[in-house]
């Protein structure tokens, strides 16, 4: 069974994918849940609407925090990404979250995606403004 199909395969309560892993809690408001199908390419990374991000059909494991933000720099396609963006994305639009908190998901995720082998992690900081992603995204499904 190959890892698409494995992350398409419903519960036993109808749920699918990391929704299920976390017992059914739904996603944040302007999450793909209704095309369980659609993916982005960026570079070898490939983020599926599940959640789960493959480089070279291997997962690579993220945080919920770093999922957010990364799907958030991926929607973006190249456009920056204010810091308060990120942090609803990540922690909700009423959260108080300091600058270091964001600093450090970022950190974890540009290690994450610097396995690929490119030395900036494939995001760019735009100082005291956001983050953006610095590789064309393509979206699949």
């Amino acid at each position: 069974m190959s890892l698409v199909e494995l992350e398409a395969r419903p519960s036993p309560g109808g749920r699918v994918g990391r929704e299920a892993a976390r017992g059914g809690h739904s996603r944040k408001a302007g999450e793909p849940r209704d095309r369980p199908h659609e993916a982005w390419a960026f570079g070898p990374f490939r983020l599926l609407a599940c959640g789960t991000l493959l480089q070279d059909e291997r997962i690579v494991p993220l945080t919920p925090k770093e999922e957010a933000v990364l799907r958030a720099l991926v929607a973006a396609a190249g456009r920056r990404v204010s810091k308060d963006e990120l942090v609803a994305a990540g922690w909700g639009d009423d959260a108080a979250v300091s600058d270091a908190s964001l600093a450090r998901a970022v950190h974890t995720l540009r290690r994450k995606l610097g396995a690929a082998g490119r030395d900036d992690g494939c995001v760019r900081t735009s100082y005291a403004r956001g983050y953006q992603l610095t590789v064309p995204v393509e979206r699949l499904g």
